[in-house]
């Protein structure tokens, strides 16, 4: 699955994103010195997990906002970025049908342009490879054969754990670490900013059941932490 969103940027004050049947508005931080000024957007495999602890969202403040009609604004460049998730590639190409052939798809569009501009980057929320079967050696497999086919992407990818990332065991060390041989030990709960945009990228890949665990909490309280930085969520 792929979506394509897209930041204008004539909306200073928010944020617009529409995913599953959501549509929220992440509007920017107060001036702080000591704190981020730009707002922030939290995306795990499971949808948006930042709304589990973002009571204070502004969901109407962009939609509230006149648009600016002038040639000026029209001209501004957009930030555009694709979310990918469940992807599912497939060393072994039988669980799911034509996922390989998909994600290759996927890559080579995402290049030329097929279907909209090139994005500025892509986000990965979860479930890229299968993952399922064999342990270990199918996890690493089925990297492999990921880490060849995004070789060919010409934009950053900003991945996250889903659950067939790890086999649902978040927070162990050696299912996990065909993932960090992958992306980098870094890209496991990190943010990056793009645009005046934190984006939060959350590894919820245990939950629910991986909540009341050690690795829970210290999920939650990194993301607390966050947040905490940022006053208007």
């Amino acid at each position: 699955m792929a979506r394509l969103w897209e930041q204008d940027l004539s909306r200073p004050d928010g944020f617009l994103a529409s995913v599953g049947g959501f549509s929220l508005v992440l509007s920017s931080a107060r001036r702080h010195p000591a704190r981020m000024q730009v707002p922030l957007l939290a995306l795990g495999k499971v949808l948006l997990c930042g709304l589990l602890a973002l009571g204070g969202l502004d969901l109407a403040r962009a939609a509230d906002t006149p648009r600016d009609p002038s040639p000026a604004a029209a001209a501004r460049p957009l930030l555009r970025f694709v979310q990918w998730n469940d992807l599912h590639v497939d060393s072994s190409n039988t669980d799911y049908r034509l996922v390989n052939e998909k994600a290759d798809y996927l890559v080579s569009s995402l290049n030329s342009g097929t279907h909209f501009p090139a994005p500025d980057f892509v986000v990965g929320v979860g479930d890229l490879i299968t993952g399922e079967g064999a342990g270990l050696p199918k996890l690493t497999a089925d990297f492999n054969l990921l880490k060849t086919k995004l070789a060919r992407l010409k934009c950053p990818l900003y991945p996250v754990m889903g659950n067939h990332e790890n086999i649902q065991a978040e927070g162990d060390a050696a299912l996990e670490a065909p993932y960090r041989e992958a992306f980098g030990a870094v890209r496991v709960n990190y943010t990056f900013e793009a645009a005046g945009i934190l984006f939060v990228m959350l590894d919820n890949s245990g939950a629910p059941a991986s909540n009341g665990t050690a690795t829970g909490h210290a999920r939650r309280e990194w993301l607390r932490g966050i947040f905490q930085k940022s006053p208007d969520t």
